[in-house]
């Protein structure tokens, strides 16, 4: 079972193999492998997470 956590994007396209915590963006294209932190943008295939900046 994956969890998708709240006031999480996701982009089309996109494959969810594992957990995605709250405030997360999951670009287009992007394949999550592996379970994801809060606060992330994954980019790639397989996704690599960048901590996202609150101004």
């Amino acid at each position: 079972m994956v969890t998708i956590g709240e006031r999480t994007w996701i982009g089309e396209g996109a494959v969810v193999m594992d957990n995605v915590c709250a405030d997360s963006i999951v670009s287009a294209g992007s394949v999550v492998t592996k379970p994801a932190p809060d606060n992330i943008t994954a980019v790639g295939n397989p996704a690599r997470f960048i901590p996202n900046v609150k101004a």
